[in-house]
C-alpha cells in the first residue's frame, strides 16, 4: 500500500489535485447534509403529490437550461487555460468576453422560450394552472442557471477556495428555509419560494466570486460580454467547438431532468416524486467522484493529449472512480432503505428503485474521466453521438419497461442506458489514444485573421 501511495501522491499534478479536493470535500459533504436536510424538511412538510409538483417545476427549469445553454466553461478552459499559462492575457480576456457573451444570450432567449411554453402549454407539460405562475417564477433562474462561464474563470485561476465556500450557501440557506416552511406548515408555494431564494442566492454570490478573481489578476476588462465582436477574434473551429460540446453536453444533463418529466407523464406526479428522489440520492452518491473531476479537468486541459502523460493520468482516475463507483454501488444497496425511511414512509418505494439503479454507479463513474480529454482531442462530435444514442436507447427503455413494470422498470432502464454509454467511450477513448498523433489541440488550430484587441498592441509595445 505504501508504494503505491508514493506512486500515486509522488506526481506534481496528483498531489494539487487532491489538495483541491481535499478543500473542496469539506465543504461539499457539508453542503451535501444540509442539501439532505432540506430535501427531508420539504418532503415531510409536503404530500407526496405536492412534492412531486414542486419536483416536476424545477425539472422542467433545468430541462430548458440544459436545452438552451452553452457549455462556456469549456470554451474558458479549453481556449484560456494555455494562453493563460503563457501569459498571453488579451487572448484570455477575449476567451472570456466570448463566453460571458454566450452565457448572457443563451440565458435570455431560454428564459423567454420557457416561460411562452408555460403559457402555452403548460397543461401539456404536467404544469396546472393553478401552479403556472409558481413555474414561471422559477424560469427566471434559468439565465442564471445557463450560465457556467464563472464557473471556468474560478477554475482558470485556480480560486478553489472561492468555490469552497460557494458550494455552501445554497445548500445552507435552502435548509434554513425549508425548516422554517415546514415549522409554520407553509404550503406548496413557500417550498417553492424557498428552493428558488437558495438558488438566486447561491448563483449571485458565483458572480461576486468571479468578479473579485478577475479583478485581482488585473482582468476586469473580461467582464464586459461580447458574442459576435469577441467571436471573431477566436481561434478556427471555435463555433463548432462550442456547439459540438455544449449538444454533448446539453444530451448528458438532460437525463436527469428529461427523464423526471416522461416519468411524471406516464406514471403520474407522486412516481415523478420518487423517481426523482432515488435520482439525488445516487448523484449524492457519485459526488465524490465528480468532485474529483472537477480539479484534475483543468490540469488535464493544459497537458498535450499526443503525449501518454494526460493519458497514464487519466487512466488511474479511473480506476479511482472505479472503486468509489464499487463503494457507492455497495452503499447503495446497503443503506439505501434506511437513508429512505428518514425522508417518510410515503417514499419507501424509492428504496425498491434504488436497488434497480444501484450498478448505474459504477457504470456513470468508471468512464467520467475520459470526457476531458476526448474533447480535447477534438472527438466533441464523437462523444455527442454516443450520449444521443445512449439517451434515446434510455428513453426508449423508459417507455417500454415503465409501461411494463413501473418503477422498477424505469429503474433497469437508468441501469442499461448508463452501461452502453459507458462501453461506447471506453471503446471510442481505446481508438482515439491509438491514434493519438493525429490530434490538433483546439488552441493550435488555424487562428482566423483578426485585429489584435487595444490591450495586447500596449502589452506589445511595452515588452522589452
Amino acid at each position: 500500500m505504501g508504494g503505491v501511495g508514493k506512486r500515486l501522491f509522488g506526481d506534481d499534478l496528483f498531489r494539487k489535485v487532491f489538495a483541491n479536493t481535499a478543500k473542496l470535500g469539506s465543504s461539499k459533504i457539508l453542503g451535501g447534509l444540509f442539501s439532505l436536510i432540506a430535501l427531508v424538511c420539504t418532503t415531510h412538510g409536503l404530500s407526496a403529490g405536492a412534492f412531486g409538483v414542486l419536483t416536476l417545476i424545477s425539472s422542467y427549469a433545468l430541462s430548458v437550461t440544459a436545452f438552451g445553454s452553452f457549455q462556456s466553461w469549456q470554451v474558458v478552459l479549453h481556449y484560456g487555460a494555455v494562453p493563460w499559462k503563457d501569459g498571453q492575457r488579451g487572448r484570455v480576456v477575449n476567451t472570456i468576453r466570448f463566453a460571458f457573451g454566450l452565457d448572457l444570450t443563451a440565458g435570455l432567449v431560454s428564459m423567454a422560450v420557457a416561460m411562452a411554453a408555460l403559457l402555452l402549454f403548460g397543461h401539456k407539460l404536467g404544469v396546472r394552472a393553478e401552479h403556472r405562475h409558481l413555474a414561471l417564477l422559477y424560469c427566471t433562474l434559468i439565465p442564471g442557471m445557463a450560465s457556467s462561464t464563472s464557473l471556468g474563470v474560478l477554475r482558470l485561476l485556480d480560486r478553489v477556495g472561492m468555490l469552497a465556500r460557494q458550494k455552501m450557501v445554497g445548500p445552507v440557506l435552502q435548509a434554513v428555509l425549508c425548516a422554517i416552511a415546514m415549522v409554520l406548515k407553509g404550503n406548496l408555494a413557500s417550498f417553492v419560494i424557498a428552493w428558488y431564494v437558495a438558488r438566486l442566492v447561491s448563483q449571485i454570490w458565483m458572480w461576486v466570486c468571479t468578479w473579485r478573481a478577475l479583478k485581482e489578476v488585473g482582468l476586469s476588462a473580461a467582464l464586459r460580454p461580447s458574442l459576435l465582436g469577441a467571436g471573431r477574434r477566436m481561434p478556427a473551429g471555435t463555433w463548432s467547438f462550442t456547439w459540438m460540446s455544449s449538444i454533448n453536453v446539453l444530451i448528458y444533463s438532460a437525463w436527469q431532468p428529461v427523464s423526471n418529466l416522461m416519468v411524471g407523464s406516464v406514471l403520474g406526479n407522486a412516481a415523478a416524486g420518487v423517481y426523482g428522489l432515488a435520482l439525488k440520492l445516487l448523484s449524492a452518491v457519485r459526488s465524490p467522484a465528480r468532485m474529483l473531476e472537477k480539479n484534475y479537468y483543468p490540469e488535464i486541459v493544459r497537458l498535450d493529449p499526443r503525449t501518454q502523460r494526460p493519458w497514464a493520468i487519466l487512466a488511474r482516475f479511473c480506476g479511482i472512480s472505479a472503486l468509489v463507483g464499487v463503494g457507492g454501488m455497495l452503499l447503495v444497496y446497503v443503506g439505501g432503505q434506511p437513508l429512505i425511511s428518514l425522508l417518510g414512509h410515503r417514499y419507501g418505494q424509492s428504496a425498491t428503485v434504488l436497488k434497480w439503479m444501484a450498478p448505474s454507479v459504477l457504470f456513470f463513474l468508471f468512464p467520467l474521466p475520459l470526457d476531458s480529454i476526448l474533447f480535447t482531442s477534438g472527438r466533441a462530435a464523437s462523444l455527442m453521438v454516443i450520449e444521443g444514442s445512449s439517451a434515446l436507447i434510455y428513453l426508449l427503455l423508459v417507455i417500454l419497461l415503465g409501461h411494463f413494470w413501473g418503477l422498477n422498470g424505469v429503474g433497469l432502464a437508468y441501469t442499461v442506458g448508463r452501461g452502453i454509454l459507458a462501453l461506447m467511450v471506453v471503446s471510442l477513448s481505446l481508438y482515439v489514444f491509438w491514434h493519438r498523433d493525429r490530434i490538433i489541440p483546439p488552441h493550435e488550430r488555424r487562428k482566423q485573421k483578426r485585429a489584435p484587441e487595444r490591450g495586447e498592441v500596449k502589452r506589445a509595445v511595452s515588452t522589452p
